[in-house]
């Protein structure tokens, strides 16, 4: 017969964890991350005193270069320098001002220059207009006696204004010059002033000349002249009192009476 032993009792195992292999490796990377971060600041810290140390090495060197400067030199430095500074201020404004002046002066000259070069120019256009204009037959001024009447405009005045634009000074040499400023052509070469003298002569300017001898009967002929758009006969006042004016062509328009 069998006996129940009822103090006996099955033995419990408990399970005893074992460590995770994947916990220690994390707690293993956060120390090493630790001390690698401690080792970082500990070389920043030594850097960091290494230049402070440099700075104030530095300090104790430049304390003791000042700690033999004199004060009152030291001033008297300060107030030279100073003084020199002012100097060159004042020769930097008188510079200035002298290449101020100077630059004024250098265009009033030139205006000066300009302007005697063009009324020299101008002198020698209006005597060349002159010369040529006496050599090709130009007509002096008149007064009829009795009553004795002067020109309010002598021929030779109205011929430079009329030609003054006309004739320049180019390269020392005077020439004549169309409208637009180009020198005037004759057979390929500069035409002369006295060419166009001439050429004015035979035109609308006429009047300004003296008429030119008749080869047949030692008179003189009418010059012609351009009125309202019309070529007629120009007598002068000389040829009208000895009865050399035909009065039919006064009388028609064909004629007229000057100077």
């Amino acid at each position: 017969m069998e006996v129940e032993d009822k103090n006996l009792e099955t033995p419990v195992v408990e399970e005893v964890s074992q460590p995770s292999s994947n916990s220690d490796s994390d707690e293993i990377q956060k120390v090493l991350n630790t001390l690698r971060k401690e080792r970082e600041k500990a070389a920043t810290y030594e850097k960091e005193l290494k230049e402070a140390k440099r700075r104030e090495e530095e300090n104790r060197k430049a304390l003791e270069r000042y700690k033999a400067i004199d004060p009152e030199k030291y001033q008297l430095l300060l107030e030279e320098a100073a003084r020199k500074e002012e100097q060159d201020l004042e020769q930097r404004r008188a510079y200035e001002e002298l290449k101020t002046r100077y630059k004024t002066e250098a265009e009033n000259a030139q205006k000066e220059r300009d302007d005697w070069k063009n009324r020299y120019e101008t002198s020698i256009v209006e005597n060349a207009i002159k010369t040529a204009f006496f050599e090709n037959g130009g007509r002096k001024p008149v007064a009829i006696e009795g009553d004795i009447t002067i020109e309010d405009i002598h021929p030779v005045e109205m011929m430079i204004n009329q030609m003054k634009s006309r004739v320049k000074v180019i390269d020392g040499r005077v020439c004549v010059v169309d409208r637009v400023g180009s020198v005037e052509l004759l057979d390929g070469r500069p035409k002369t002033l006295s060419e166009k003298m001439q050429e004015l002569r035979q035109g609308s300017s006429g009047t300004l000349f003296e008429p030119v001898n008749d080869s047949k009967g030692g008179g003189m002929l009418p010059q012609t002249a351009s009125v309202g758009g019309k070529q007629v006969k120009v007598y002068t006042r000389k040829q009208a009192q000895e009865g050399k004016v035909p009065m039919s062509e006064i009388a028609s328009g064909a004629a007229i009476i000057q100077g």
